[in-house]
């Protein structure tokens, strides 16, 4: 059973807000966040130190949606706007997928929202447009990861490695220097995620 129940009528705005205060109730060191968050997150269900690890937007929301018994924020999105409304978090990730930037202005148009989906591994549009066409010699999607940051989404740690984007890596270290050792919902760090990218690179050059 899930730890929480949604209620009759579930807010996505309501549900935002209560990923914000988590996370801020975590970042003032406030003992059920952090109990919460460690008991959500794979990744801390063992981290010793766990005031000094860099805690995500992304990642307070995860520990809500697993809460309510879903598997991640995205799942849990789907459930509250279906079935009144169309999966557009879906259509916006396969227009990412196809390279598609008139779609993707335009699914970001009719739900500004959009810019916060991730996928089912935890991941942020960053790293969709990356995966499908973004390297150091193939940019195809280099209009629509252009296009991210104009729409409000930060590249996090993860994306800065993986696209290669140093100068935003470096600032994001600099004014929080923990977050070097964030690891992904599958357990990977920036430094893998680089790595990966360079993989890529060289597997579409070839």
């Amino acid at each position: 059973m899930p730890a929480r129940e949604l209620p009759p009528n579930p807010n996505l705005e309501q549900l935002k807000n209560q990923s914000r205060e988590l996370l801020r109730a975590f970042r003032s060191e406030d003992p059920q966040a952090m109990e919460t968050l460690r008991e959500f997150i794979p990744r801390l269900k063992n981290e010793p130190d766990l005031p000094s690890v860099s805690i995500r937007l992304a990642d307070a929301q995860s520990a809500l949606a697993r809460q309510y018994g879903f598997e991640s924020w995205r799942k849990l999105r789907q459930h509250i706007e279906a079935p009144s409304s169309p999966d557009l978090s879906g259509d916006l990730i396969k227009a990412i997928q196809n390279t598609d930037l008139d779609r993707v202005t335009m699914l970001l148009d009719q739900d500004p929202s959009l810019i916060d989906v991730e996928n089912d591994a935890g991941l942020s549009l960053f790293h969709t447009a990356a995966m499908y066409g973004y390297s150091r010699r193939t940019e195809e999607n280099k209009p629509i990861v252009d296009l991210l940051p104009e729409r409000g989404l930060e590249p996090n740690i993860f994306a800065c490695a993986y696209l290669r984007r140093h100068e935003d890596g470096q600032q994001l270290i600099a004014s929080d220097p923990a977050c070097v050792h964030e690891t992904s919902d599958r357990g990977l760090t920036a430094l893998h995620f680089s790595a990966e990218s360079g993989d890529r690179s060289s597997r579409r050059t070839r």
